[in-house]
C-alpha cells in the first residue's frame, strides 16, 4: 500500500481521515477504471450521423467499417503524439491521453470518424481478427485491470503497437512480446475493411 501524507488537521480528525482515505480510494479506482462513454459519430461535409454505442457485453453489434486505405492516416496521427503525458480521461495532445482518448483524438483528427471513449465500447465496435493478420491501424487489447478490454494500443506493424500507458507515462511504442502485455493480451480487432 502507498503511504499517502495527510495534512495536519486531517491527522487529528480520524473520521476526517477515513473520509479523506475513502475519497482517494474512489478517484484511485475511477483512474484505474478508464475512459467515459460517448455515441458513435462520423462527421461528414453535410453534417454528423449519430448511432448509440453498444453495450461491452452485446459485443459485435453496432460495428464501423471504414475504408483500408485510411489506416496510414490514422497511424500517422497517433505516431505524432509520443512522448504526450498519460492523463486519465485525457483525449487531446495539449493536455494528454489515457489509452482510448489517444484512438479518438487518432481517429478524428486523422478521418474526422467520433469513437467511442471506453475501451470496451471501442471492442464492441470493432471486429475480432487474427493477430496474424493485424495491420497498422488495427486496435490491440489487454487485460490489465482484471477484465477484458480494458486497456488498448493501436497496432504499427512488426509486433508493435503505440498506446498512453498509465498515470506517469508517456504515449510511447511497445512490443506485443514485452512481459507485461504479452500474458495481458486479449486480441486483436479492426474497424477497416
Amino acid at each position: 500500500m502507498v503511504h499517502i501524507p495527510f495534512p495536519a488537521s486531517a491527522s487529528a480528525d480520524p473520521l476526517r481521515r477515513q473520509a479523506l482515505q475513502r475519497s482517494l480510494l474512489v478517484l484511485g479506482s475511477a483512474v484505474l477504471a478508464g475512459c467515459a462513454s460517448s455515441p458513435v459519430q462520423r462527421r461528414s461535409g453535410s453534417g454528423t450521423i449519430s448511432g448509440r454505442v453498444p453495450e461491452p457485453s452485446r459485443l459485435g453489434g453496432s460495428l464501423i467499417t471504414l475504408p483500408g486505405s485510411e489506416r496510414g492516416a490514422v497511424v500517422q496521427t497517433a505516431l505524432q503524439q509520443l512522448g504526450v503525458p498519460y492523463v486519465w480521461a485525457g483525449t487531446d495532445p495539449a493536455n494528454g491521453f489515457d489509452c482510448s482518448g489517444l484512438m479518438v483524438y487518432s481517429f478524428r483528427a486523422a478521418l474526422g470518424v467520433d469513437l467511442p471513449r471506453q475501451s470496451a465500447d471501442l471492442a464492441a465496435v470493432s471486429r475480432p481478427i487474427d493477430l496474424a493478420r493485424a495491420q497498422p491501424g488495427d486496435f490491440v487489447f489487454f487485460n490489465t485491470l482484471g477484465r477484458p478490454f480494458s486497456h488498448l494500443g493501436l497496432y504499427l506493424g512488426s509486433g508493435e503497437f503505440i498506446h498512453a500507458p498509465s498515470s506517469g507515462g508517456r504515449v510511447s511504442r511497445v512490443r506485443l512480446d514485452n512481459r507485461y502485455f504479452a500474458p495481458r493480451f486479449n486480441g486483436a480487432r479492426t474497424v477497416f475493411v
